[in-house]
């Protein structure tokens, strides 16, 4: 049997049992309103969904399945009290906790030693996890958990758990500050550096150009001087105003260069700044 057909004329039916079967999906189930115990153990099911309306269901058996997640598919069947989900393939806490919305489930499979285990059954605390959250349970796979001493010690390490992560988030966040602080001020010292070295060597530059531009406008000022530093060594006069003259040029060359690599080193911090 691969799909479930043929249920119109049933509706009187109180337990089904299509156990057994390929069945790969629950539906056509929309008038079984009156049906108390479903079982759909040992199919090809991948998800839960199509059972609704069955407000009636007590006991509803999926194990053996291909079943990964619970979700909210379940949230309609409020009077469910037995559900087996062993052998399928949830695998989270997560999916756990949506059981919580059952509120008079009171025996839940997820391990039956008939059947293969979820995922989630090797994970640490998993029967504490299930405990705190559906206290109402009293068998949980192959045990009775309806004392209430079992349920006090897995509030209780449930309790201790979320003091031990409070503290361990608290502290993370208190890190995490610190951590944010000190990137701050290096950040700081960072941009301090760039801003430092353009504003001296704008100040270089701007010296530079002044210079320059006083040379441009007076060439004959450097030679006065150099003549006059001169007169004493008795040189031919037009010697003296040549030399001068190739003095000048020479000194303005070398101005010259030292803007032009003033305004690179420039244009590199200041590319550094926008970065």
């Amino acid at each position: 049997m691969q799909e479930i057909s043929g249920l119109q004329n049933c509706n009187l039916l109180e337990r089904l049992y299509l156990y057994d079967n390929q069945i790969q999906e629950i539906k056509n189930l929309e008038l079984q309103v009156n049906v108390t115990n479903l079982w759909l153990n040992n199919n090809c099911i991948t998800k839960i969904q199509g059972l609704n309306l069955m407000k009636n269901l007590r006991e509803l058996n999926l194990s053996d399945n291909f079943i990964e997640k619970i979700g909210h598919d379940l949230d309609p069947n409020v009077n469910l009290e037995i559900l087996n989900l062993s052998g399928n393939k949830i695998s989270s806490f997560k999916e756990l906790t949506h059981l919580a919305r059952l509120p008079r489930l009171k025996e839940l499979a997820l391990n039956d030693p008939t059947s293969a285990s979820n995922p989630v059954c090797q994970l640490c605390n998993y029967g504490i996890h299930i405990l705190y959250h559906m206290p109402g349970l009293e068998r949980l796979d192959n045990w009775d958990v309806s004392c209430k001493q079992i349920k006090d010690t897995a509030e209780s390490a449930v309790m201790k758990k979320l003091m031990y992560y409070n503290m361990r988030v608290r502290l993370a966040q208190r890190n995490l500050r610190e951590t944010q602080v000190a990137l701050q001020e290096r950040k700081k010292c960072l941009m301090k550096l760039p801003e430092e070295c353009i504003r001296t060597l704008s100040h270089t530059l701007k010296s530079l150009e002044h210079e320059l531009s006083m040379m441009t406008q007076s060439p004959g000022t450097a030679s006065s001087k150099m003549e006059t530093e001169l007169e004493g060594r008795k040189v031919n006069e037009d010697a003296l105003t040549k030399r001068a003259k190739l003095d000048v040029n020479s000194v303005e060359r070398k101005i010259l260069l030292k803007i032009e690599a003033l305004r690179e080193r420039l244009q590199r911090w200041t590319r550094k700044m926008d970065e």
